[in-house]
């Protein structure tokens, strides 16, 4: 049961990826608007390396594996 409940709470399995957010939010508001579904480990958004404006996308790491779902 310890081996099951550590690959559950692996990092991948609390990820989700979201798309078409403002282009303008940044990783602090990102963090308020999922926070209301569980604490958050991480935010990135995610932005272009050439214009170095945000790619309207990002990608959001629970604590908790049941909050990612």
């Amino acid at each position: 049961i310890n081996k099951i409940s550590k690959e559950i709470n692996d990092s991948s399995n609390r990820i989700i990826y979201v798309t078409n957010i403002e282009p303008n939010i940044d990783n602090k508001n990102l963090r308020l608007i999922f926070e209301r579904y569980g604490p958050i480990e991480s935010t990135m958004i995610n932005y272009n390396c050439i214009t170095g404006k945000s790619d309207c996308n990002a990608i959001i790491v629970f604590k908790n594996y049941e909050d990612a779902y």
